[in-house]
């Protein structure tokens, strides 16, 4: 039995603007926080933990093709609820989306929202994975 706390992980595509892509990034999500908790040391994966946490992630991905350039704006959004340990919820959200420029070529619109899901995990990540430590009791660490 490990001393850990267990994480399921899972994610949900709430809005995005190319259907095609909803399976790539809801992958990429997932595996960017797995990889995170399995680097953790009082973290693991566990699918369905008696004692740790539940996060899931909700991304929005939209793009406005009014504004000039094009925009592509998005959010990713993380609920963390504690289970079998002291009562945690953890909600982060961005105050507002982030945004990125891109062209008419759908080849360049694809790899740019894959930058941008990239950046806002890059910053939001961390924050999760430190708010779930911080909540591990001290019996687990």
């Amino acid at each position: 039995m490990s001393d850990k706390a267990g994480v399921s992980v899972d994610c949900q595509i709430k809005t995005i603007f190319d259907k095609t892509l909803a399976t790539d990034f809801k992958k990429l999500i997932i595996e960017r926080f797995e990889k995170s908790i399995t680097s953790s040391s009082v973290l693991e994966l566990d699918d369905h933990p008696k004692n740790g946490f539940s996060l899931n992630a909700t991304l929005e991905l939209t793009r406005d093709d009014k504004s000039k350039p094009p925009q592509l704006k998005g959010t990713i959004a993380v609920a963390i609820v504690g289970s079998g340990i002291t009562a945690t919820t953890i909600n982060l959200k961005p105050s507002s989306p982030s945004s990125a420029d891109v062209g008419s070529n759908p080849k360049s619109t694809a790899s740019q929202a894959k930058a941008l899901v990239t950046a806002i995990l890059d910053n939001i990540v961390p924050k999760a994975v430190k708010g779930m430590e911080s909540r591990v009791p001290a019996s687990a660490k």
